[in-house]
């Protein structure tokens, strides 16, 4: 492809969004969760505090609400809760790229670097790495090779399938993290070395490893005191109990990695999140050093309701999530900026009417509930707790119907926090233990509540979103 044939800038982009963006239809878009103005959006990418605000970055096809040529959208915030819409980052702009794909951030030198994953599909498929450097954070410049190759992978790696570069800086040395699957479709996550982020060479590859699925991708790691936690993002990662029923799957590896002598001991792993609408999660460190997590929530191989329905979007993006190690487990909590977006709070009764963007709150005594949320007696979602085990059930909800699933959080007592936005429903168990994330896609503004054994639940509160305008 000639610099004449290249079809996609980021100028262009940005003029058809401002062109466009009117023609959105607003009914679903979230309210308090990051989302792209128009078109297509999957996964978050090099997310990171610079210069006194928040930078997300992340997968983005304006020109449709379905995948299409991959570009970096880009949105800031002071709070990750309310978001401004930047300037597309970066788009498929060189002769080798007809994509560029997920990857992470990192500052050196007072500048942004995102590394990113080109992908190139013409008589061939090829993936490799790039880089692209901002002084100012908004205007962004591509090196002009890849530092990462085809040539720079194992033997035993597939040089179609390489991407998601994660860079990370550990003792004043960097790693980069990278998806990778071998010849026999086991995933794995190959990582690089550098000194200076301008040499970078083959340390060690973790894995391969079958709990990663056929590949593994969209790698994150977390350090903490006693563990280290491998994030990866797994297609058809095998099940494990009521865990990973999905196409695609993200999981928490725990252990130890000892990056330098090579060697890496993961033996606890967990599902991320049990709801239907979650997919690669992407940590980064807010302006405190505190570990947050964003994710796509959505999930391939399904029907994208805005887009079919003509609303000019498809994508958005869970709230974030401060992540921390406990008890063997990644535990997931909102971040704290959200609550005070919401009102002063109200009790939460039986046959109560609330707002499409509320926030519920109860503990529970451990014996069997229900809370049915409905626009009609038809059309409902419902969750609560039977047999002692956690429960959210859509398959009533006209619009949008789902399996029943369940949770993994221990039987007995719960605490339960709900976000209701737009299109979604977020449930946090047991303060952070294990969350749910599923789409919801009710058309009126108000919802009835029916509580079911109402006596079971204490300190039940919902406070309405004070918000009027999608933000």
């Amino acid at each position: 492809m000639s610099k004449e044939e290249v079809l996609f800038t980021r100028e262009r982009a940005d003029k058809y969004i401002a062109d466009n963006k009117k023609f959105v239809n607003p009914r679903f878009k979230p309210r308090y969760h990051a989302a792209a103005p128009l078109g297509w959006a999957n996964d978050p990418n090099g997310a990171i505090y610079f210069k006194g605000k928040y930078h997300l970055f992340y997968q983005f096809y304006p020109y449709a609400p379905l995948w299409g040529p991959m570009h970096w959208g880009h949105l800031t915030s002071k709070d990750l809760i309310t978001y401004t819409d930047e300037n597309v980052a970066l788009a498929p702009d060189l002769s080798d790229e007809h994509g560029c794909f997920s990857g992470g951030a990192i500052v050196k030198n007072n500048e942004l670097i995102l590394m990113y994953t080109k992908h190139y599909e013409g008589d061939y498929k090829r993936e490799c790495q790039n880089i692209a450097r901002s002084k100012n954070g908004f205007t962004f410049k591509k090196d002009n090779r890849p530092f990462l190759t085809s040539k720079d992978l194992p033997l035993d790696a597939v040089i179609t399938d390489f991407r998601d570069p994660m860079p990370v800086n550990l003792d004043g040395v960097y790693y980069v993290l990278v998806g990778s699957k071998t010849h026999d479709d086991i995933g794995q996550i190959v990582v690089y070395k550098s000194l200076d982020l301008k040499t970078f060479n083959y340390h060690f590859t973790i894995g391969p490893d079958r709990r990663f699925g056929v590949m593994g991708e969209c790698p994150s790691f977390l350090r903490f005191k006693d563990k280290d936690v491998l994030i990866v993002s797994g297609i058809n990662m095998p099940r494990i109990g009521n865990e990973f029923k999905k196409s695609n799957s993200s999981a928490a590896f725990i252990g130890k990695i000892d990056f330098i002598n090579k060697q890496y001991q993961l033996n606890i792993v967990h599902e991320i999140d049990a709801g239907h609408d979650f997919y690669a999660p992407h940590v980064f460190t807010d302006k405190d050093e505190n570990y947050v997590m964003h994710a796509w929530m959505n999930m391939w191989n399904k029907t994208y309701f805005t887009a079919l329905n003509g609303d000019g979007w498809t994508g958005a993006f869970v709230l974030p999530r401060m992540v921390f190690f406990a008890d063997k487990r990644l535990w997931q909590t909102p971040i704290k900026s959200v609550y005070a977006y919401f009102e002063k709070e109200m009790p939460l009764v039986n046959n109560m009417k609330i707002s499409k963007w509320s926030h519920l709150s109860f503990a529970t005594s451990g014996n069997d509930f229900e809370v049915i949320i409905s626009v009609k007696h038809n059309d409902y979602i419902v969750f609560g707790q039977e047999g002692g085990s956690f429960f959210f059930d859509s398959t009533n909800h006209i619009n949008f119907p789902q399996t029943k699933i369940y949770s993994n959080v221990p039987r007995g007592k719960l605490k339960v926090e709900v976000f209701l936005d737009s299109s979604s429903i977020e449930i946090f168990l047991n303060d952070g233990y294990e969350t749910m994330t599923n789409l919801i896609y009710f058309y009126e503004d108000e919802y009835k509540v029916t509580l079911k054994n109402e006596q079971e639940l204490t300190n039940a509160y919902v406070r309405k979103f004070k918000g009027g305008k999608d933000v």
